[in-house]
């Protein structure tokens, strides 16, 4: 079957217009998108932290260390709970 395609893949009046309706949710949609951004970043660093506390403490046996990077993991997973909740928050009361 040959597929004709109709129309372009992004048509800047449209979107202009998409943005004009949404613009009373303009602050709902740049702290659900920072949120969304810092949320993954949060995500990535998890398992860094992670491969962090196993050398110092198994390498090094520094207990010290690894409370503190016990700590900072802790920290980020509460961060991360936090941030979820306000992007699903956000989005769901938009």
């Amino acid at each position: 079957m040959d597929k004709k395609v109709t129309g372009k893949a992004f048509d800047a009046k449209i979107f202009k217009r998409l943005m004009s309706f949404a613009s009373k949710y303009k602050w709902q949609f740049i702290v659900s998108a920072i949120s969304a951004i810092l949320m993954s970043m949060v995500s990535v660093a998890k398992p860094i932290l992670l491969q962090k506390i196993v050398v110092i403490y198994f390498e090094n046996k520094d207990k010290e260390g690894l409370l503190n990077y016990s700590l900072l993991i802790v920290a980020f997973l509460v961060a991360e709970v936090i941030l979820q909740f306000l992007f699903i928050y956000i989005v769901n009361w938009m």
